[in-house]
């Protein structure tokens, strides 16, 4: 009897220890914030940060940086935001609704990593991509992409309705698909489609030497491929 008390009271123990998932936070951008630091708790209402849903609306500093790593469920613009501008010098991971912007103009400069993962999307948003940017497993974009280093496309994710000019090099890998997307390789960069990937209906213009190369099982779909001033494309 002894022996089962014993028992019973370190499966007790045992069951107190397990760790509850934490649960996300949502918080609102200050209408007046003290400073443009995205992780200063003082710039929130209700004096948390959020790594839910981070909701900005009309605000006396619409300017905000980021220097900490941040994983969030979403960024949610609503409308008559003054417009946004984001430098983010670290990493930041979208894993819920991703980017949707109600209203004006809204720009990250992207100079760490910038990742978009489960099925978050990204509309309404211009990105300056200085670090690599990637879209994982059903993750989909859209808005604009500038990128300057690597753009990646991964797992079964799209380029979407994204407007994308190419400075460097783009990624597409697994089953990932170019959407509708329209894409320019300038000067030389590459877009490059391996495993089972497809450009599907997106719009592709290699100019000044820029070029698009298809790999492994890949396959242009329906893409319309333009090449201009010494474009090319490689199978």
């Amino acid at each position: 009897m002894k022996r089962s008390g014993t028992l019973m009271a370190a499966l007790l123990a045992t069951t107190a220890l397990v760790a509850v998932p934490a649960v996300a936070q949502d918080a609102t951008w200050s209408a007046i914030p003290l400073s443009d630091q995205f992780e200063n708790a003082a710039n929130w209402v209700g004096g948390s940060v959020p790594t839910g849903t981070a909701t900005f609306g009309a605000t006396s500093g619409s300017s905000v940086l980021m220097i900490a790593p941040a994983t969030i469920g979403g960024f949610a613009f609503t409308a008559g935001h003054p417009g946004y501008g984001f430098n983010v010098h670290n990493s930041l991971t979208f894993t819920g609704a991703g980017i949707s912007n109600a209203g004006t103009s809204v720009g990250i400069n992207a100079f760490g990593t910038l990742t978009f993962r489960n099925a978050s999307t990204m509309d309404g948003v211009s990105i300056n991509g200085f670090g690599t940017t990637e879209f994982l497993d059903t993750s989909q974009a859209g808005g604009t992409i500038q990128n300057f280093f690597t753009l990646n496309f991964r797992d079964s994710s799209s380029a979407g309705t994204a407007g994308s000019t190419n400075f460097w090099v783009i990624n597409f890998s697994g089953t990932s698909s170019a959407g509708t997307a329209s894409i320019a390789n300038l000067s030389g960069t590459t877009t490059t489609f391996h495993d089972g990937s497809t450009a599907a209906a997106a719009a592709i213009v290699n100019a000044h030497s820029g070029t698009t190369t298809f790999n492994d099982t890949s396959s242009a779909g329906s893409a319309s491929i333009e090449n201009v001033s010494a474009g090319a494309v490689i199978f």
